[in-house]
């Protein structure tokens, strides 16, 4: 079974997170840029996705609308920094309640034959600002998000 791997590092403000897809790489780009099949995966149980945009080019937005337990509705949201198709994503993300607390996420994908490793580095302006996302429980969250999104690869 794959697993989600979450370090951080203690010379960086950074998240980096690692997970085994049994899917090719094509179809996980699919399911992570494609806002029909993000709403199938990217939150967990718990919250509830309202909606999903993605104009997915260099300088196009992005915007996720939840409800969730914590902070009711509310949204995460950014701007696209680089695309390199199928294999490379660079966005930035901001949490609504938290707007000064910016994040660069880099999230690239390796393809090995019929499989996927997804490498995402989540960087944070400050060691405050990474510890309080990790501190918001967001591991949980990842690690079944991931689980979903290896379900809706494999059928896709």
């Amino acid at each position: 079974m794959n697993e989600t791997k979450l370090t951080v590092p203690a010379d960086r403000p950074v998240i980096l997170i690692e997970r085994w897809f049994d899917a090719p790489r094509h179809l996980v780009w699919k399911a992570t840029t494609t806002p029909e099949l993000i709403k199938r995966w990217y939150m967990p149980a718990c919250v509830e996705m309202l909606s999903c945009e993605i104009d997915l080019r260099v300088g196009g937005a992005w915007r996720i609308g939840i409800r969730s337990p914590d902070f009711g509705p509310t949204a995460m949201y950014g701007e696209l920094r680089e695309i390199a198709a199928p294999e490379r994503l660079v966005r930035t993300y901001i949490f609504e309640p938290f707007p000064q607390a910016v994040a660069i996420e880099t999230a690239v994908l390796v393809a090995d034959g019929a499989r996927t490793k997804l490498e995402l580095e989540i960087a944070h302006a400050s060691f405050a600002a990474r510890d309080g996302h990790v501190g918001s429980g967001m591991e949980a969250g990842v690690r079944e998000a991931h689980q979903q999104l290896e379900a809706l690869v494999r059928s896709l």
